[in-house]
């Protein structure tokens, strides 16, 4: 299952690629790219969530991830 997954993802990467003209190297810093920008919005919604909790409540983030957990559970709702 995961090498059908695989080979459908390379053959797509491949026609895609060459349908655009680039190279092995520039796909590569696209994904890295695409990565890096999915990863910086959902840590920034993530800080917000957490700063937000602390303002409001007065939790103290760094006394246990429960707090963490709570805060989005709370402030999701």
């Amino acid at each position: 299952m995961f090498t059908m997954l695989l080979n459908r993802h390379k053959a797509r990467v491949k026609k895609w690629r060459t349908r655009l003209g680039l190279g092995e190297y520039e796909v590569f810093w696209m994904g890295f790219g695409e990565g890096f920008l999915i990863a910086s919005i959902l840590s920034f919604f993530l800080l917000q969530i957490i700063s937000s909790c602390n303002f409001e409540k007065n939790y103290s983030i760094l006394e246990s991830p429960k707090t963490i957990l709570y805060c989005i559970k709370h402030n999701s709702s």
